[in-house]
């Protein structure tokens, strides 16, 4: 097989020089940004476990506090009877209420 030759322009060929530099530029500009990248999803990953780390340390701590402090037993009982006031004395109020308006009414007829 012989070689073939095919003339090219002299600006044809400036414009593709050019152009191969200019990708070759660009081509090492993506490289550099992600070796950029890369170094900084490392850091974010050791930072990420620095955080993890942290809140097992927290974690921990507050699970020990739990178990140091006194647990109190009648906690059920205490609510039921809050309720139970509340209760009563949303019936006294009713109540109240009630006599209020009886005497008013009286008071009107009489």
């Amino acid at each position: 097989m012989e070689p073939i030759h095919i003339k090219i322009d002299f600006s044809d060929a400036k414009n593709s020089r050019k152009d191969l530099l200019l990708c070759e530029m660009n081509f090492l500009k993506m490289v550099e940004k992600l070796k950029n990248y890369r170094e900084l999803r490392q850091k974010e990953f050791s930072e990420k476990n620095k955080l993890k780390n942290k809140v097992k340390e927290i974690n921990l701590g507050v699970r020990r506090f739990k178990n140091k402090i006194p647990k109190i037993k009648s906690a059920g009982r205490e609510k039921e009877e809050i309720k139970e006031s509340i209760h009563d004395i949303e019936k006294k109020s009713s109540i109240e209420l009630e006599l209020k308006e009886i005497k008013e009414k009286l008071d009107r007829l009489g």
